[in-house]
C-alpha cells in the first residue's frame, strides 16, 4: 500500500471573534471541529462541501498558514507544528486567487518558486525547465504574466507548487474563474500528476470536478468530514431513489414545496430551475402521494422522472442542506 502524503486528525481550530474584528458579542467561531483525512501518495482526495463548512480553514491549516487549536498535521510524517520548515518543503499549496507578479516571466515565477524552496540556482533553473513541459507552457516561458489567459496564470500557479517535488499538493478551488477548456485541461494535468505518485488534495465546489478526479471524497459540513469514500461507493450507500418533477407552468411556490416534504416516502424536497426533486425510499408510495397533491394544487407535470442518487443527494441526506449556502 501506498504510503500516506498527509495524515490529519481530529483537527480543531476555534476563532476568537474579537481578535477578527467581528462584533464583541459573537461567540468563539469553532471552524474545524475534530476533521480527519487521509491521503496518500498517488490519490487524489476531493473535499466537497458548502461555504461556511470549513473547507479553506482546513486548506489552509494543512498548508501551515494557519495554526491548529488541536489536533495533528503530518506530510509525509513530518509534523507540521514541530517542523514547520520542513513540512513546507514537502508540500505544495494553490489558493483560490491568483497572485503572480505581473512583470515576472513564466520562467521567473518559476525560478524563484524553486529559490525559495532553497534549490540552487542551477537546481533552479533545470527545475523550472522541467515544469515549464509539464504545466505545458513552454512557448510561453519568457511572457510577462499580465499577458497570459486565466488559465494559463492557473498552470503558472501550480507549477510554482510544484517545482520543489513536494509528496502533496494543496489545491483550494482551483478552477474557480476557469472557462471550461482551462478547466479540463486542468483536470488532465492533475489526473497525469496522480500518476507520478503525488498525493492531491483538491477542495471544491464542484460536484462534476469532484466525481471526476477523485479517488476518494470526504464530505465535509460544521468543522468536521461526515462521510468518506469513492464517489460510485458513497452513491451506492444511499439507498432509495430520486423523483424529478418538471411542472406545467410557473415554478412552485414556498407552500408547495412545504406540502411536498409530507409526502408519503420522502425524505428531502429540493428546488430544481424547472420545479422540484423528492428523494425517498418509497417510490411507488411517494409516487402516488404526489401525484394527489399536483392534482389538489391544481398543477401539471410535464414529466415525472426516477434517477439513482448522485454525490449531491449524498451531500444533503448527509448533511441536511444545499452545497450554495452563505458563509456563516
Amino acid at each position: 500500500m501506498a504510503e500516506l502524503a498527509l495524515e490529519v486528525k481530529e483537527l480543531v481550530k476555534v476563532y476568537d471573534p474579537k481578535k477578527r474584528g467581528k462584533h464583541a458579542g459573537t461567540g468563539p467561531v469553532r471552524a474545524l471541529d475534530g476533521l480527519s483525512l487521509e491521503v496518500r501518495e498517488g490519490e487524489l482526495l476531493g473535499v466537497l462541501g458548502p461555504n461556511g463548512a470549513g473547507k479553506t480553514t482546513a486548506m489552509r491549516t494543512i498548508a501551515t498558514l494557519v495554526r491548529p487549536t488541536s489536533g495533528t498535521v503530518k506530510i509525509a510524517g513530518v509534523d507540521v507544528e514541530r517542523e514547520p520548515d520542513r513540512a513546507r518543503m514537502l508540500l505544495g499549496y494553490v489558493s483560490q486567487e491568483i497572485a503572480l507578479d505581473r512583470l515576472l516571466t513564466v520562467r521567473e515565477h518559476l525560478v524563484l518558486a524553486a529559490r525559495l524552496h532553497r534549490l540552487t540556482s542551477s537546481e533552479a533553473r533545470k527545475r523550472a525547465d522541467e515544469v515549464l513541459a509539464l504545466v505545458r507552457l513552454e512557448e510561453k516561458a519568457d511572457v510577462r504574466s499580465r499577458k497570459l489567459s486565466g488559465g494559463m496564470k492557473k498552470r503558472v500557479e501550480l507549477g510554482m507548487g510544484l517545482v520543489h517535488h513536494p509528496k502533496l499538493l494543496v489545491l483550494d478551488e482551483p478552477t474557480v474563474g476557469l472557462d471550461l477548456d482551462s478547466r479540463r485541461a486542468l483536470w488532465d494535468f492533475l489526473q497525469g500528476l496522480k500518476a507520478s505518485g503525488t498525493g492531491v488534495l483538491l477542495a471544491t465546489h464542484s460536484i462534476e470536478e469532484a466525481e471526476r478526479l477523485s479517488d476518494k471524497v470526504a464530505i465535509v459540513d460544521r468543522g468536521r468530514v461526515q462521510r468518506v469514500g469513492a464517489p460510485a461507493e458513497l452513491k451506492a450507500e444511499t439507498k432509495g431513489d430520486v423523483l424529478e418533477v418538471v411542472l406545467e407552468g410557473a415554478l412552485p411556490d414556498d407552500g408547495f414545496l412545504e406540502e411536498a416534504k409530507k409526502l408519503e416516502g420522502a425524505r428531502a424536497v429540493t428546488r430544481t430551475r424547472d420545479g422540484f426533486e423528492v428523494a425517498t425510499d418509497e417510490g411507488a408510495r411517494t409516487f402516488a402521494s404526489l401525484a394527489a397533491l399536483l392534482t389538489a394544487r391544481g398543477r401539471a407535470a410535464r414529466s415525472i422522472t426516477y434517477r439513482k442518487p448522485t454525490l449531491e443527494d449524498v451531500f444533503l441526506r448527509v448533511a441536511g442542506r444545499e452545497f450554495r449556502e452563505e458563509p456563516v
